[in-house]
């Protein structure tokens, strides 16, 4: 089973999800939220199908966002944070990052 790892982000309008495969295959759903994010979460992981939610039971994840990365059981971080360990982590040296909100 090839090993996967989930980021969430919860923002003040929507929720998004990020599972990274090993084999380098990226699945970036979104959804607004309305305030209810347990239930978004579960349609986003829906949204993933069978095949997209494989491997997620035991993986890796983080959770960003200013909206509610309290509410769930996983390590925290502020957005900047996890963008600069992503960009050392691939080697990436770009002249600016923009986050759009």
């Amino acid at each position: 089973m090839t090993e996967k790892t989930l980021g969430i982000d919860i923002g003040s309008t929507t929720l998004k999800l990020c599972v990274l495969s090993q084999d380098g295959t990226i699945e970036a759903p979104m959804r607004a939220h309305d305030g209810n994010l347990p239930e978004t979460l579960n349609q986003l992981l829906e949204e993933l199908g069978e095949e997209g939610r494989e491997g997620l039971n035991g993986t890796k994840g983080v959770v960003t966002g200013t909206e509610g990365r309290h509410r769930f059981e996983l390590p925290e971080v502020i957005a900047p944070v996890a963008i600069e360990a992503a960009l050392k982590a691939l080697d990436l040296t770009p002249d600016a990052v923009v986050s759009m909100g």
